[in-house]
């Protein structure tokens, strides 16, 4: 038996579980019609990893420290408290990295829980992560990059251009996630109208040899679309689906039937797609 485990990463903001249910139930459904491999050879394992408790937690005893201030705006201030409240608490910093662990202490939970089903089988990892989701999945493989092999890497509205910052000059980011070089695939979907979400190959060098494509797409249904506000209709939205679907089902023609992973025809189906 073979596995599949697809990690799947949320952004800011509070979470519920099963936020990734509509993702899950498309994905289902797209693999189903991109491939033809029988489902008793090989599994698909899709884990949601919910960190949003751990900032949570932090952002309610700030907000009820303000609570009975006279400010103006405050469902405003909500959002920021939870937008960028998020993002600055997760940072690894001279004064204290526990967010940052135990953030990353949730996706070596669901590894384990996933290793307990796999046992010594094959498997091959995939994340999907969105959002400030990406930025935190990126620092994990980087953290973990002798005992986690990706195969896939799938980033939805991600702001790792910004946190490239980080290096200084943008051409000392020399260290991006390196997923499986001969079958694997880092796919960066956006939507040129999401601020949040940023190509990556034009970053330098590393970046381009690292994301096999920026897959410039249209994001969001009737209010959201051409909006800033489609950085939140990633996870139901067909146009990014399709793509994670379509090389998770190769992955299974090839992991089951031997077939060579071919790179430039994966990368002429997403051409195909709504592609900008």
């Amino acid at each position: 038996m073979y596995y599949q485990v697809v990690f799947i990463i949320h952004g800011v903001g509070d979470q519920d579980k099963g936020y990734s249910m509509p993702f899950q139930k498309k994905l289902k459904k797209f693999i189903k019609s991109y491939s033809n491999v029988p489902n008793t050879n090989i599994k698909t394992i899709l884990k949601e990893i919910r960190w949003s408790p751990i900032t949570q937690k932090i952002q309610d005893k700030l907000a009820k420290r303000f609570s009975k201030q006279k400010l103006g705006f405050k469902t405003f201030r909500k959002i920021m408290l939870n937008l960028i409240g998020d993002a600055l608490a997760y940072q690894d910093s001279d004064r204290g990295d526990e967010v940052y662990k135990d953030i990353h202490a949730s996706i070596d939970k669901a590894r384990a829980d996933v290793d307990k089903i796999v046992g010594n089988n094959p498997v091959e990892y995939t994340i999907v992560a969105h959002s400030l989701g990406s930025v935190i999945a990126s620092d994990y493989c980087y953290d973990n990059t002798h005992s986690f092999k990706l195969t896939n890497f799938f980033t939805m509205g991600s702001p790792i251009a910004l946190w490239t910052m980080r290096a200084g000059d943008p051409k000392n980011a020399d260290t991006p996630v390196q997923v499986d070089d001969t079958n694997g695939a880092w796919i960066n979907i956006f939507d040129d109208d999401d601020i949040i979400g940023w190509p990556l190959r034009v970053i330098n060098k590393h970046y381009r040899k690292a994301v096999d494509f920026d897959y410039n797409t249209e994001i969001g249904g009737f209010l959201d679309r051409e909006h800033p506000l489609s950085h939140r209709g990633y996870w139901k939205d067909g146009n990014a689906v399709k793509p994670i679907a379509k090389k998770i089902a190769l992955d299974q023609e090839r992991l089951i039937r031997g077939w060579r992973y071919k790179r430039g025809e994966y990368l002429d189906f997403i051409k195909s797609l709504w592609n900008i």
